[in-house]
């Protein structure tokens, strides 16, 4: 991020930096074995302020559905919020919705289930999340999570 920081982007009072998409697991929230943490997935959200303060951060379908809320406390210049890609249980219902809206009766429904940690995550999929400052000032940008690719035999 610090490479791509130009007088364009600093003349802005806010800018969120693209995301790497990570890869869907059903592995997230689980335990390896007893003693080890869950597998939590950790998306990095690269954003520049050009004056510190409280900003609240937005996690949305592509939609606009809420899916969670943030708060950072920013420093002027490049900030990092660590986003494990969970979702408020209050969103559930109608992001099942979401995720099948438009499937046929005959294909398969997305079943959302909470993992072993008791958390939610997003499933595959384009997702936004926005940042707010305390002024008001909004932006936001598009990441993806990305479906894990099937393996084939040859």
């Amino acid at each position: 991020e610090i490479q791509q920081l130009n007088d364009s982007i600093l003349a802005k009072n806010i800018f969120v930096f693209d995301m790497a998409a990570p890869v869907y697991s059903e592995g997230w929230g689980k335990k390896q074995s007893a003693w080890d943490e869950p597998n939590e997935p950790l998306l990095a959200i690269p954003y520049y302020l050009k004056s510190k303060g409280n900003s609240t951060i937005r996690i949305k379908t592509k939609t606009g559905l809420l899916l969670k809320e943030l708060k950072d406390t920013c420093e002027t210049g490049l900030n990092y919020l660590k986003y494990d890609l969970s979702f408020n249980t209050s969103a559930l219902s109608n992001y099942t919705k979401f995720l099948n809206d438009g499937k046929k009766e005959a294909e398969k429904q997305i079943e959302v289930k909470e993992a072993e940690n008791k958390k939610y995550y997003l499933r595959e999929g384009e997702y936004s999340v926005e940042i707010e400052t305390a002024n008001g000032e909004k932006t936001a940008k598009m990441f993806s999570v990305k479906a894990r690719k099937k393996e084939t035999r040859e």
